[in-house]
C-alpha cells in the first residue's frame, strides 16, 4: 500500500489473517483491505502461463502449514496441468474455510516453483527436492517471509455443514454504507451449494478491496446474516417479498450504520479516464537486472521517448508495502500515469515491481527502506548502461515510502542529480502514523476521547518496539500493550499485529528520522505534498523539508503544499482514504504538469546548462556507496515467472 498503515474494511485496527483472506490489520485506522485487484473488477486476472513448459511430476496436490507464533496454518495447493503445457493452481486455506483462492501466476523453472496471488498480495517461491516429494521454500506477503514447505498429499476434508432450510438467493448485491467524506460501495457475491451451505465474499469498490471472504452465510426465514470473523464485522438484514431487496445494518466497531444491498445483474465499471491507452506516442521496454548487495532480480518498465536522445531520466520509487511497478492502489495506477505523462514529455521512466511483487524476487526477509535505497540506485546504474539516457540528467522520484528512500539514495551515489519528493515523510515514522491516525479519525466522525485512545494505544507499542532491543523482550511488551488496547484484539489479531510491529522493515520505519539524511542533500529538490494529504501531513512535513534542506545549503529546491490535493495527488472533497477509489481522477493534472516542468528544467543537456549554477548545486558527502557499479541485465527468458 501506498500508506504506512496496513488497512481493512471499515473501522480501526482489525487484524487479519496471514494469507490477508479477509483484510490487512493495521495500527492506525483500517479502510481498506490488503492490494488487491482494481476495484470494479469481481475476479482476479485470469493466471498467465508460465513461460517454460513444466515437469509433469509436480502437478498434483500438495499440503504444507505455515507456523504463526506457534500456531499452524494449513495450506493446500492443487497443481494442474494446462494443455499448452503451463501449469494453473488454486490455494486452499484450510483452517480459514477458504477453498480455491486463485493463483495468479505459476512459474516453475530450474526445479523452482513460484506462485502469485495478486488479490492478497503473496508470493510463494520454492525450490522441488530431486525426489519429487517435497517444496521448500518461502512465503511472503507483507513485511519479511515466512519458511513454508509443502509435501504431497490431499487436505484432510473438512466435515460437510449440514443443511438447513433457507430461502432463495440472488448471486449478485450491492448496497452503500455512508461514512464521513463519502459512501463505501460493498458487492456482495453469494452462491449456494447442493447441501444448502451459502458461501459468500464481499468486494469493497471503494477500497479496491476484492474477495473479502464472509466465514458464515445464512440466508433463512427472509433473515440473511452475513460474518466477517477476521474484519470482526456482520451484517444482519431483512428480505422484501420478492427477495430482491434486504434492508438491515453494517456492525462493526461502533454504532451499526445501515445497509440495504440490492440484487444486481452485473458490477458497475469503475472509471480510471487518465490510463494511457494504445497507440503510445513512445517506447515501452520490459527490462530486468540484479540489485546488489543482496542480488535481488527486480523486473522494471523503461519508457522512453521516441526522439531526442540522449534523455533525461527519472526511477520511480513506489510507497509502502507491496506494490507493482504502476504503484496500483484502490483501482488506480499512479505510477502508470506519471510515467505516461513524463514520457510524453521528453523524459525517460523506470518503474519497478517491489520486491516479491510480479516479476521482481523477494530477496532476503529482512528488508528495510535502506534496502530499497540500493534497489533505486540499481536502476540508476542500469540507466548508465543505455545509450538513449543522458548519465548526467539521471533522477529519482519518490511517493510516500519512496519519498524517504530517495534521499537516503542521494546521499550515496554521485550518479544521482536530481529528486522528486511526493508526499515524502521528514519526521520520523512513529510520528507519522500517530499524525495520520489523529487526522483520519477525525476526518471519519471520531470523538477526541476515541482518537486519544487509539493514539495512546499505538505509542505504547511504538515505545516498547524503542526501548526494547532484545528481541525476546520486545515481543513480550508488544503483546503486553495489544492485549490491553482498547480495540479488544483476539488472539489471531494480537499475533498478526505482533509479527508485523517486530518486523525489521517496521522497526526502521518506526524509529528512522529522515531530517538528518536531508541535511546532507546538496543536489535539486522538488518537494511536493497535498494540502489535504491525511497520511503524511503537509505543513509538518514540508516545512522540515525546508529546514533540513536549508541546513545542507542547499540553494536549489522548490518545497510547494499543493491546494485540494490528497495523499494520491488527486483532486479531492476531505483527503480521506474512504474517497481515493471513488475519484475517478488518478494524478492531478496539476501535479503533473509541475513535475514535468520542473524535471525538465534541472535536466539540461550539457549544451544548454547553466555551469556556474550546477556547480553549485553539488552534492553533499556520499553516506555510504559513492558510486554503483551497472547491474547485471538479465535476459527475458530469465525473469522470474
Amino acid at each position: 500500500m501506498t500508506s504506512f498503515v496496513p488497512r481493512s474494511l471499515v473501522g480501526r485496527v482489525r487484524a487479519a489473517t496471514v494469507l490477508a483472506i479477509a483484510a490487512c490489520g493495521g495500527w492506525a485506522i483500517a479502510l481498506a483491505a490488503a492490494p488487491a485487484p482494481p476495484a470494479g473488477e469481481a475476479k482476479p486476472a485470469p493466471a498467465a502461463a508460465a513461460a517454460a513448459a513444466p515437469a509433469p511430476s509436480i502437478a498434483g496436490d500438495w499440503i504444507g502449514a505455515l507456523e504463526l507464533q506457534g500456531q499452524a496454518l494449513h495450506l493446500a495447493i492443487h497443481l494442474t496441468k494446462n494443455e499448452d503445457g503451463s501449469l494453473g493452481a488454486t490455494l486452499d486455506s484450510i483452517d480459514q474455510g477458504a477453498k480455491g483462492i486463485k493463483v495468479d501466476k505459476v512459474g516453475y523453472k530450474d526445479g523452482v516453483l513460484t506462485l502469485e496471488l495478486t488479490a492478497i498480495s503473496a508470493r510463494y517461491e520454492g525450490t522441488v527436492g530431486k525426489d519429487g516429494a517435497e517444496i521448500a521454500g518461502n512465503w511472503s506477503q507483507g513485511p519479511g517471509s515466512i519458511p513454508l514447505k509443502f509435501t504431497r498429499g490431499k487436505a484432510p476434508e473438512a466435515p460437510a455443514a449440514k443443511a438447513v432450510p433457507s430461502d432463495p438467493i440472488k448471486p449478485l448485491w450491492m448496497g452503500s454504507l455512508e461514512v464521513p467524506g463519502g459512501k463505501l460501495r460493498l458487492v456482495v457475491h453469494m452462491a449456494r451449494a447442493e447441501d444448502g451451505v451459502i458461501t459468500a465474499t464481499i468486494d469493497s469498490l471503494d477500497q479496491g478491496a476484492n474477495g473479502l471472504k464472509v466465514e458464515s452465510a445464512v440466508f433463512k426465514d427472509g433473515k440473511l446474516t452475513l460474518e466477517l470473523k477476521t474484519l470482526g464485522a456482520r451484517f444482519e438484514g431483512t428480505a422484501n417479498k420478492e427477495g430482491t431487496e434486504v434492508t438491515g445494518q453494517w456492525i462493526q466497531g461502533g454504532a451499526p450504520m445501515p445497509l440495504v444491498l440490492k440484487a444486481i445483474d452485473k458490477i458497475p465499471a469503475t472509471l480510471r479516464p487518465q490510463d494511457p491507452k494504445p497507440p503510445l506516442p513512445y517506447s515501452e521496454e520490459e527490462v530486468a537486472y540484479v540489485s546488489a548487495p543482496s542480488s535481488v532480480k527486480l523486473a522494471c518498465t523503461l519508457t522512453m521517448p521516441k526522439t531526442g536522445a540522449p534523455h533525461p531520466a527519472v526511477v520511480l520509487i513506489t510507497g509502502s508495502g507491496p506494490e507493482d511497478r504502476n504503484e496500483t492502489v484502490f483501482g488506480h495506477r499512479p505510477f502508470l500515469v506519471l510515467a505516461d505523462h513524463l514520457t510524453r514529455s521528453g523524459i525517460a521512466v523506470l518503474r519497478c515491481d517491489d520486491r516479491g511483487v510480479g516479476g521482481s524476487a523477494a530477496g532476503p526477509p529482512d528488508a528495510t527502506s535502506d534496502s530499497f535505497a540500493d534497489d533505486a540506485l540499481a536502476g540508476v546504474a542500469y540507466l548508465k548502461t543505455r545509450k538513449e539516457i543522458d548519465p548526467a540528467r539521471i533522477g529519482l522520484c519518490g511517493h510516500s515510502e519512496g519519498g524517504l528512500v530517495a534521499p537516503i539514495a542521494a546521499t550515496r551515489s554521485k550518479d544521482v542529480a536530481f529528486i522528486v519528493l511526493l508526499a515524502g515523510p521528514a519526521v520520523p515514522g512513529s510520528e507519522i502514523i500517530l499524525d495520520q491516525t489523529r487526522l483520519i479519525m477525525k476526518a471519519e466522525g471520531a470523538s477526541d476521547a476515541d482518537i486519544e485512545k487509539a493514539t495512546s494505544a499505538s505509542a505504547k507499542v511504538f515505545a516498547a518496539i524503542k526501548e526494547e532491543k532484545d528481541p525476546k523482550l520486545a515481543e513480550a511488551r508488544v503483546r503486553k500493550e495489544l492485549a490491553a488496547s482498547p480495540e479488544a484484539l483476539t488472539p489471531q489479531q494480537i499475533d498478526q499485529q505482533a509479527r508485523i510491529a517486530l518486523s525489521p522493515w517496521f522497526r526502521y520505519f518506526l524509529t528512522y528520522d529522515p531530517a538528518p539524511t536531508l541535511s546532507k542533500v546538496g543536489i535539486p529538490v522538488l518537494a511536493l505534498n497535498g494540502e489535504r494529504d491525511l497520511q503524511v501531513p503537509a505543513a509538518e512535513n514540508i516545512g522540515a523539508i525546508r529546514t533540513a534542506l536549508d541546513t545542507a545549503g542547499n540553494k536549489d529546491y522548490t518545497a510547494k503544499i499543493l491546494p485540494g490535493l490528497n495523499h494520491l495527488f488527486q483532486e479531492s472533497k476531505t483527503g480521506s482514504p474512504t474517497e481515493y477509489a471513488s475519484i475517478e481522477q488518478t494524478f492531478a493534472p496539476s501535479a503533473l504538469t509541475t513535475i514535468s516542468d520542473w524535471i525538465l528544467a534541472h535536466a539540461k543537456p550539457a549544451s544548454k546548462r547553466d555551469e556556474p549554477a550546477a556547480a553549485a548545486a553539488v552534492h553533499a558527502a556520499p553516506a555510504a556507496r559513492e558510486d554503483v557499479a551497472a547491474p547485471a541485465v538479465l535476459a527475458p527468458d530469465s525473469l522470474p515467472h
